[in-house]
């Protein structure tokens, strides 16, 4: 499956809220993710974590509606002749732009990790994917639209957080560390990043030629 990239900006304004509305919908794996975290991490009972994650469903509606605009903000599609299908949606920005990445250059400072995490930091967020669209090949085709950005802009090292704590098996096939001191102080997030160094670069880099990915970018970028 090959997925193309465009900015939400870029996007008619409908195809957009209906893509915020859908990957935000309970069925979705955003709300799978809020749920299990509310109930497998927090401990709280399913009535509750279920309220919780419809709260936190349409408080993410309601904010990217109102920030269709953020020309921070991705999505990846399916291109059929002239016509492209978005399915996914992320998020790539600066990580003193973003609130929860103002958070974690608290906690590196605290936790002594600014020697290992030296240079410019950005952060990836709200990333997702519809659930029938959603496989291994999905998710890196993914990484790989954020890892070319950061190289492009000169970023040093990437910053992913997540509800879902299943995923840190496969963002660790990518190549992401998740050390025990990097952690929000006020949840229990999965915090993890991922290093450009020229080991990982060369790695892209591979990755990019098998899959023709630099045309993949030109096509719809």
């Amino acid at each position: 499956m090959l997925l193309y990239k465009l900015p939400l900006n870029r996007l008619p304004e409908a195809d957009a809220k209906q893509l915020i509305e859908k990957l935000y919908h309970p069925d979705e794996r955003f709300a799978q993710g809020y749920l299990k975290y509310r109930m497998d991490v927090l401990g709280l009972p399913k009535e509750e974590a279920w309220e919780s994650t419809q709260k936190e469903l349409r408080e993410n509606i309601d904010h990217w509606l109102s920030n269709l605009t953020d020309p921070q903000m991705h999505t990846v599609g399916m291109l059929d002749g002239d016509v492209y299908t978005p399915v996914g949606l992320y998020g790539f920005r600066e990580l003193k732009e973003h609130k929860k990445g103002v958070t974690l250059l608290g906690v590196i400072r605290e936790q002594n990790l600014a020697s290992e995490l030296q240079g410019k930091l950005g952060i990836c967020h709200s990333l997702s994917i519809l659930d029938a669209y959603r496989s291994l090949t999905s998710l890196r085709c993914m990484f790989l639209f954020v890892a070319t950005e950061a190289i492009e802009k000169n970023y040093d090292h990437i910053f992913f957080y997540m509800s879902d704590h299943r995923l840190k098996g496969i963002y660790e096939r990518f190549g992401l560390v998740f050390p025990e001191n990097l952690r929000f102080p006020d949840t229990k997030h999965l915090v993890g990043y991922y290093s450009l160094t020229p080991e990982n670069l060369e790695t892209i880099r591979q990755e990019m030629d098998a899959q023709n990915f630099q045309e993949l970018i030109k096509l719809v970028s």
